[in-house]
């Protein structure tokens, strides 16, 4: 065997190296991006879990968060109040689902965005919230009362 064929040979060597390299990376960032999904979906999920415990464990606050649902404006001061801070959970849940671009969190808190009293809420408090994630709400408000 002359030099040149055995170097032709280690070249081709590296090269398989630098592609089982390249593939090893890949598969590796592939898993990990996996991972962080489903990681910030769990998340977004426990943080909405959190807002519905507290919701089932307090009678109170379920027929306030109903009632203002159906009609921000027909609360009495206190329980606007109580309301405006329950929805601001649900919002910064919503805000963490936009950010993570978890389709599937916004898709599940779609239902609400049709009703009365979060469009009356989101009247008040929409300059609070970044504005790509307004547009984005805004965007959705409108689809809802276009279906309805």
């Amino acid at each position: 065997m002359n030099w040149d064929a055995i170097g032709a040979l280690a070249e081709l060597a590296g090269t398989l190296g630098i592609v089982v390299s390249l593939v090893y990376l890949a598969t590796q960032l592939r898993q990990n991006t996996t991972l962080l999904k489903t990681s910030i979906a769990s998340a977004n999920r426990e943080a909405g879990n959190d807002l519905t415990s507290l919701l089932a464990g307090d009678r109170e606050a379920v027929r306030v968060f109903w009632a203002g649902l159906d009609d921000r404006e027909s609360l009495a001061e206190l329980d606007r109040q109580q309301f405006d801070a329950l929805l601001s959970l649900w919002f910064e849940n919503l805000l963490q689902g936009y950010r993570s671009q978890d389709n599937d969190a916004m898709e599940r808190a779609s239902w609400g965005l049709g009703r009365r009293g979060v469009q009356q809420w989101w009247a008040v408090y929409a300059s609070a919230f970044p504005s790509d994630f307004g547009d984005f709400i805004n965007m959705r408000l409108m689809q809802c009362t276009s279906t309805v």
